[in-house]
């Protein structure tokens, strides 16, 4: 009895690494407020006005975008994609995930 515990404990601690490593990711609004943030950083002061454009065109699609993405390629697929995302430092490269 003592070993089916403790072969059941090592099974929950297994998937709970999985869990932690593989399928949690930022949520939806965390990645868009990342985009926003590199977009603001990489633009600058260049042109202010179209800035706040994209920040606005940003803010009212991208978490949407995100949440169907995670519908319909699943949670897998999303954590990886956000990963990348969050790591990203110019848009660029958020593009290329």
């Amino acid at each position: 009895m003592r070993i089916a515990g403790i072969i059941v404990s090592t099974i929950a601690l297994i998937l709970l690494a999985v869990w932690f490593f593989l399928l949690r990711a930022p949520s939806p609004e965390v990645v868009c407020e990342h985009l926003i943030e590199v977009t603001i950083r990489e633009v600058g002061d260049r042109a202010p006005n179209a800035v706040d454009a994209f920040v606005d065109q940003i803010r009212t699609t991208c978490t949407k975008e995100k949440q169907t993405m995670l519908r319909l390629r699943g949670k897998y697929a999303y954590a990886e994609y956000a990963k990348c995302v969050m790591r990203a430092t110019t848009l660029s490269e958020a593009e290329g995930c």
